[in-house]
């Protein structure tokens, strides 16, 4: 802004006293005017400078004496070993630890490792996973527990059953495996069942000895075949056999004790022998 001109006007001179006060009125609010654009100017110099040193203060990353350090990386801090291998990763959507080529370990020697999410968990292992507990195992779901191989197609075999990798399925109150074979081993088993139902094509039992004590035994079969060296049957009152024929085969011996015995026949009665004795 240009400089004000400055008039004086002698004392005396009464005519030009007003425009002297309205000269001096104007220079009073250039100065003004002067006064408030330098300060104006004073003010966004001493913001940009700061802004430009804080950019320039700004460090590219923070490096500890180990050689452990961290930097922007875009809208994420990468956190990187001595080495330079970035370990760490923070994003405004997740935060990775990373291990390349070595052990990741979680521990806490004198507390609890916890890890909760309200959405979904989920491990996953190129090889192997193993978990071990000093006390106890639990594993718990609202829903459903299923445990498995992995899932492929299920392929149909010979007889027409689907088959498929083998399956534990916990839901609710109901269990269920569902395997191509399955193999249990144990020194010692017990059940307590209330009903048992069995649906099998073939079912073969080996054992050195077989004890079964219920109140009612019903066997109904196409075709029953018993074999064994000895055989005994022992009732304590009352056996009777129903039968649209009935045969007897003895290579040696056929005795038959009886207090008293009845033999009645519709018809004819044959008894046939090279010698018959009675009494």
């Amino acid at each position: 802004m240009g400089q004000a001109a400055l008039k004086i006007v002698p004392p005396n001179d009464a005519s030009n006293s007003g425009e002297t006060a309205r000269v001096e009125a104007a220079e009073a609010s250039a100065v003004r005017e002067a006064s408030a654009v330098r300060e104006a100017s004073a003010v966004a110099e001493t913001s940009a400078g700061r802004e430009t040193s804080a950019v320039a203060e700004a460090p590219a990353a923070l490096r500890a004496p180990s050689g452990i350090s961290a930097q922007v990386d875009g809208e994420a801090i990468v956190v990187s070993d001595a080495s330079g291998r970035i370990v760490a990763r923070c994003t405004p959507d997740a935060i990775e630890l990373i291990a390349d080529r070595r052990d990741l370990v979680l521990r806490a020697p004198s507390g609890r490792v916890k890890i909760d999410a309200a959405l979904d968990v989920e491990l996953s292992a190129g090889r192997d996973v193993t978990t071990s507990a000093g006390r106890d195992l639990g594993l718990t779901a609202a829903r459903k527990v299923e445990l498995g191989g992995a899932a492929r197609e299920a392929q149909a075999t010979a007889d027409g059953a689907v088959r498929g990798p083998a399956r534990l399925s916990l839901e609710g109150d109901r269990a269920k495996v569902s395997a191509r074979r399955l193999d249990v081993e144990a020194s010692h088993a017990h059940a307590a069942l209330s009903v048992v139902t069995v649906l099998a094509r073939r079912i073969a039992t080996r054992a050195e000895a077989a004890s079964l004590e219920v109140s009612s035994y019903e066997v109904t079969a196409g075709s029953l075949v018993t074999k064994a060296r000895d055989a005994l049957t022992e009732v304590a009152e009352s056996i009777e056999t129903r039968a649209g024929s009935a045969r007897s085969i003895i290579r040696g011996l056929f005795a038959l004790h009886s207090e008293r015995t009845t033999l009645v026949s519709k018809e004819d009665t044959s008894v046939d022998g090279k010698k018959i004795l009675l009494g």
